[in-house]
């Protein structure tokens, strides 16, 4: 095709959150996404090579979802997004499913309405895991207690002695905020 300009990026999976930023802003450069393939040199690390076509005129939104997808697909499908279906770069870990739309007026609303219930699914169950892990680090140290007996003599050895427990307060005091800064935002 005459006049069709390609591009192609490698980049870091950082999540699902992240991704649609990119393809959003890669949008706003009149730059619509083609194909998504694994890079797959450096194994423990994701990497992505995406294929891009410019495109003139075309406001495009994306949202990339990282819920089940016979439930999410449906439920997009049904307020008009159309599926990506070039997304070659999943497996067994990650399951993204990448929706878009080609005009933005009310399904900008409707993303965001639909954006900010799957960020409290994900908030509710950044707490249920701190929650549960902490639970099942407490109970490790009652039924075994020697195990967790350190001479600590540094703040060092505190921290990697604890390590476990200061994981799981992490994650249980990250996910009160995110609470808290949706409730504030709600009102």
């Amino acid at each position: 095709m005459k006049g069709m300009i390609e591009m192609m990026r490698i980049k870091l999976y950082l999540g699902s959150q992240e991704l649609e930023k990119y393809l959003n802003k890669k949008v706003q450069h009149n730059y619509i996404l083609e194909t998504i393939i694994p890079f797959g040199l450096f194994q423990p690390l994701r990497l992505d090579v995406l294929k891009f076509k410019k495109k003139k005129d075309l406001q495009r939104i994306y949202i990339v979802d990282s819920n089940d997808l016979v439930l999410i697909k449906r439920k997009y499908q049904n307020l008009g997004w159309q599926y990506f279906e070039n997304n070659y770069a999943n497996d067994e870990f990650n399951n993204d499913a990448i929706f878009y739309y080609d005009s933005i007026d009310e399904k900008e609303l409707m993303k965001m309405n639909i954006k900010e219930s799957c960020h409290q699914n994900d908030v509710s169950a950044s707490l249920v895991k701190g929650l549960f892990f902490g639970t099942v680090f407490l109970i490790f140290s009652v039924i075994c207690p020697n195990l967790m007996i350190h001479v600590n003599n540094n703040g060092l050895d505190f921290i990697l002695g604890n390590l476990y427990i200061i994981t799981a307060l992490t994650l249980i005091v990250m996910a009160v905020i995110g609470k808290l800064r949706n409730k504030k935002r709600k009102e």
